[in-house]
């Protein structure tokens, strides 16, 4: 049986990226493919959306960063200190998971490994022993496209996972709080029916159901309006509109009804 030295070299450690950058980049491809593999097949359009992709990419690009920390450690600071960080970050986000000290657990489970491969590329550029600017330069750049998917990554991952949503069935004539967000919606009215010209043995175009709504914010009127859920008949898709009846709002609000 080989010991650990002998298996984690710096190759090893390559070979292992390239091969999950490899399998990424094939299920991306796959995600990207596959609507237009249904269309020529089926004739039916299908949408993948985001949710879609994060599921399936999210362990690949986690596992990726993980690898990246190894290479750039063993290359600069030895095959103890790139396990210590490593093993450092696996800990931090079981920790993190454990407590959800982000409340969120992709944030919990990934940013102390981005922690770790941030750190790793820091490291890696202030290791660099070049006497001229220029090979300076010439070593770092690959590491400072490192460090930008890195920060890339972080951005990413709280934008998605930090944004402050809610949710709820709202019946008419009743109202919703929204605690989180110190907002009221009222639900004052429903009502659906055809528009438009006729079509295709339809009375109209379209099927549009309205939703007329107050808003309240801290318990005091804020805003009003109504969201308008479109079924074209003609076109053969469907859409939604939010109109307010004044832009009193400096912030956004997402309300989901069911």
């Amino acid at each position: 049986m080989k010991r650990l030295n002998d298996i984690l070299t710096l190759r090893n450690t390559l070979f292992a990226t390239v091969s999950v950058l490899t399998l990424l980049a094939a299920l991306i491809t796959m995600g990207l493919l596959t609507p237009f593999i249904v269309r020529l097949g089926t004739g039916e359009e299908i949408l993948l959306d985001a949710a879609y992709f994060n599921l399936r990419a999210a362990l690949p690009t986690l596992a990726l960063v993980m690898l990246l920390t190894l290479c750039l450690l063993i290359k600069s600071a030895g095959k103890k200190a790139g396990l210590l960080v490593f093993g450092l970050g696996i800990a931090g986000s079981a920790f993190s998971a454990a407590f959800s000290l982000f409340s969120s657990l992709p944030v919990n489970i990934s940013f102390p490994v981005l922690i770790a491969a941030f750190f790793a590329v820091v490291y890696r550029l202030l290791s660099l022993k070049e006497k001229s600017l220029k090979g300076i330069l010439r070593k770092a750049g690959p590491h400072i496209i490192h460090l930008g998917a890195v920060l890339l990554l972080v951005g990413i991952i709280f934008s998605t996972n930090m944004n402050l949503e809610d949710s709820a069935v709202v019946p008419v004539g009743e109202m919703a709080t929204f605690k989180p967000m110190g907002y009221s919606v009222l639900i004052t009215d429903i009502i659906s029916g055809v528009e438009g010209e006729p079509y295709g043995g339809h009375s109209g175009s379209s099927y549009v159901s309205t939703i007329y709504f107050d808003v309240y914010r801290w318990g005091q009127p804020f805003d009003s309006g109504q969201v308008r859920y479109i079924s074209d008949f003609k076109w053969q898709q469907s859409y939604t509109c939010l109109l307010y009846t004044s832009d009193a709002a400096d912030d956004s609000l997402r309300v989901d009804l069911g």
